[in-house]
């Protein structure tokens, strides 16, 4: 099996984006030696979401579990919500279009600056 170890994160106090490795290699061990066919993975202290992410993208089932409210919002939309959930009729574009029109837009102040995906940083947002 190839693994996908091409999760984006946020910086984040907690953050377990540089144990995904580590983390994958204990649940594939424990998997391995109880011949689990289908498990089913528990993130109990999901944040981010960022262990959801990595296991739902290598076609694991999982539950995702936090105590913060913003966490379950969080984990949620980036591993439940697919383009087609997005609906875009009101502004009469595609989200691709939508998309394309904000990266040109001229003026870069304080919300593209720390809360946009920005390539040239090292995390996919800053907060």
């Amino acid at each position: 099996m190839s693994v996908q170890f091409n999760v984006k994160t946020m910086r984040y106090l907690g953050n377990k984006t540089q144990h995904l490795d580590f983390i994958y290699e204990a649940v594939k061990d424990i998997i391995d030696k109880n011949h689990f066919e289908s498990p089913v993975i528990c993130d109990a202290f999901g944040g981010t979401g960022a262990v959801t992410h990595f296991f739902n993208l290598n076609n694991f089932r999982i539950i995702s579990n936090d105590i913060n409210n913003y966490a379950y919002y969080l984990c949620y939309s980036r591993n439940c919500i697919t383009e087609d959930d997005i609906k875009l009729e009101g502004i009469g574009m595609t989200l691709e279009e939508c998309i394309s029109y904000l990266n040109k837009c001229r003026h870069k102040g304080f919300v593209y600056e720390n809360y946009s995906p920005n390539p040239s940083m090292k995390y996919e947002r800053r907060f």
